[in-house]
């Protein structure tokens, strides 16, 4: 009994002699806790200006994907904390360019970026999709550790607004110095027209638009170069340029392995995790996001809705005229859609009647009627990581009628009646206008030339009118076989234009077509 109490006194008398040493080191801690969040308090507020006094009542301040404001002749961005990591899209282009040196509406470059926080700056940081590994595999880490993500650029952080937990950085420099990253000319352009750094005296940033979803910032750069075009003799380049900063998808689209048979255009990747004995270059083709509205009803042989249709709308600067002929130019490409079980796949639309709507805004595709010379192009903007379209712009110069009715004339002229005079009926234009739209679309849902298919019908086939009448002069319209300048004049065709044609059908099944449950795409291979 006696060494029972004995031996329990001893235990309390021990956890009291540990209670007794650990109270102090627990204080100890818990001091030095609120001594590093006070110094840490103290060092923000003395690093880094008030925000009042960087952001003033004269402040233009615009909300959106960024806060963004106009203090005098400097632009801030204001980075929220939850968008630090995120991976955003930096789209560059010429929205001004130069005759014989680089024209307008060129993208120069297409990039992933992160921001992130480094004590008192803010990194922004070149992301990698080039090589990559599946996350949860051993090699993952050697993928990462093998390819350091490049620093673009370093801003350094003016004040924090602890209203919205969000960075004040400055990004005027950022936009008039030599940032090649977003600037127009790559390596191989610098080197042969001897073009040195930038000129910031002479450049300088034109406006910023803020939207929900990405930031549109236009600046012009100021180039010198020896050789710029035989027109200017200064040897100055100006460049007008814009800047998309857009938010990736949060959930990123399931993709699609390209086929070498097929034209679409497509994304290469080193991919380090696949079950192969060597590193694989998988191939993502370039298509937009179609998903059924309703997959029991498409399950069934049900013509569906997407959840999200592709739109174009039409620029107001169109003439009336035109605008039926390019609505259907676009809408002709339904039918490759509902062959798949789409309906209402791809649509144009007028722009709605609101004051915040914008052509430059990436959440709109638009066809934008030009006032200039040039042909028609096509361009998108798409997700790197896994070749998803989320926007595009149809780019109409006005002077292209006067190319077409070049072009058919001199093709056609000799078995054409409705060609034979100086101006085209506006019908005969339309329909033009019509098959060259359809051509640019093709590009825009991800389909590159195919200069296969203006061999593929006989001469025979093409003097034939009952076959020209059904199949047109090719089986795909994204070549470049223009009209049928083959048909004869006795030969009776009335057919001479392009279309949508049965090559142009499959390539879009092979893109959209929607396969359920699928996780990788290489389930889908079989």
């Amino acid at each position: 009994m006696y060494k029972t109490f004995m031996k329990a006194a001893s235990i309390a008398l021990y956890v009291t002699f540990l209670a007794f040493f650990a109270l102090p080191t627990q204080a100890q801690k818990k001091g030095a806790k609120v001594k590093e969040e006070r110094e840490g308090k103290a060092m923000s507020q003395s690093t880094f200006k008030k925000y009042s006094e960087v952001i003033t009542e004269e402040a233009e301040t615009q909300k959106g994907l960024f806060i963004v404001h106009k203090v005098g002749d400097k632009y801030y961005f204001e980075i929220p904390e939850y968008l630090l990591g995120k991976e955003m899209l930096i789209v560059s282009k010429v929205s001004g360019g130069l005759k014989g040196f680089v024209g307008a509406g060129k993208t120069s470059n297409q990039q992933i970026v992160r921001l992130q926080r480094k004590n008192k700056s803010i990194w922004m940081r070149l992301a990698n999709y080039g090589v990559i590994a599946n996350r949860k595999l051993n090699i993952y880490k050697s993928v990462k550790d093998n390819n350091t993500e490049p620093i673009i650029y370093s801003f350094d952080i003016i004040a924090v607004n602890s209203e919205y937990n969000s960075y004040l950085i400055e990004m005027t420099n950022f936009f008039t110095s030599d940032v090649r990253s977003i600037g127009a000319f790559h390596r191989s352009t610098r080197k042969n027209r001897g073009i040195s750094g930038v000129d910031k005296s002479r450049s300088a940033i034109c406006g910023v638009k803020v939207y929900p979803k990405n930031v549109e910032v236009r600046h012009v750069l100021t180039y010198t170069s020896p050789n710029p075009s035989k027109e200017n003799l200064s040897e100055i380049v100006s460049l007008e340029m814009n800047q998309t900063f857009m938010l990736l998808p949060e959930i990123p689209m399931i993709p699609r392995f390209h086929d070498e048979r097929l034209t679409h255009y497509f994304t290469e990747q080193l991919d380090y995790g696949l079950n192969e004995q060597k590193v694989v270059t998988s191939k993502l083709i370039h298509r937009w996001r179609l998903e059924p509205s309703d997959w029991n009803k498409y399950n069934s042989g049900e013509l569906v809705e997407p959840v999200k249709p592709i739109i174009f709308y039409l620029d107001p600067a169109t003439p009336n005229k035109w605008k039926p002929y390019i609505k259907q130019g676009v809408e002709d490409w339904q039918e490759a859609f509902e062959e798949i079980g789409f309906k209402n796949a791809i649509l144009v639309k007028n722009p709605p009647n609101a004051p915040g709507w914008n052509s430059e805004d990436i959440r709109y595709s638009v066809i934008r009627y030009h006032a200039s010379m040039g042909s028609a192009t096509a361009s998108y903007v798409h997700d790197p990581r896994t070749g998803e379209i989320l926007g595009s712009t149809i780019h109409w110069p006005h002077n292209m009628m006067n190319t077409l009715r070049n072009w058919f004339f001199i093709q056609t002229a000799a078995a054409n009646q409705e060609v034979r005079g100086g101006k085209l009926k506006d019908e005969v234009m339309g329909e033009l206008i019509r098959s060259i739209i359809s051509h640019e679309i093709g590009h825009a849902l991800g389909l590159n030339h195919h200069w296969g298919a203006s061999v593929s019908y006989s001469v025979d086939s093409l003097r034939c009118p009952t076959f020209t009448s059904k199949y047109s002069t090719a089986p795909s319209i994204m070549d470049y076989d223009r009209f049928n300048y083959v048909a004869q004049p006795e030969d009776g065709v009335t057919n001479f234009y392009r279309q949508i044609g049965e090559y142009d059908q499959f390539t879009i099944k092979y893109a959209y077509k929607p396969i359920p449950d699928i996780k990788h795409p290489k389930d889908e291979k079989a």
